[in-house]
């Protein structure tokens, strides 16, 4: 049986291997520190939702479902954009480490992002 954290799209997996990683203060002022945020648009522009990790592991984007371009983790943890798959198992789509930002989500991971969960272990992508 396959670990649910270590399932990856190919297509999403290519993309992010072209998209860089950059550090999260320098990049995304507009998120509260402590939280991680997402935008709809590159270069964290457009509308901003900011997800608490007081509400749990797990948090679906909501109305930022299958439209994040560009997101940013302000917490020690690492966070991941998921797509919940049969069976409830979260497919990780792409991960952030504690201050780390991306300015531009690929379009193979944004039309498939539904949500946000914690990783227990760090991100290595």
């Amino acid at each position: 049986m396959r670990h649910p954290l270590r399932l990856f799209s190919a297509a999403a997996l290519v993309a992010l291997a072209l998209t860089p990683v950059v550090p999260a203060n320098a990049d995304a002022p507009n998120c509260p520190n402590g939280t991680v945020c997402t935008w709809l648009l590159p270069n964290f522009t457009g509308d901003r939702k900011v997800f608490d990790p007081a509400n749990g592991p797990r948090q679906a984007l909501g109305d930022h479902q299958h439209l994040v371009d560009s997101w940013t983790n302000k917490t020690n943890k690492s966070w991941a954009l998921t797509e919940r798959a049969e069976g409830g198992l979260d497919i990780v789509l792409d991960c952030l480490g504690p201050g780390q930002s991306r300015n531009n989500v690929p379009d193979a991971v944004t039309i498939l992002a539904d949500g946000l969960l914690e990783l227990s272990v760090p991100c290595l992508l």
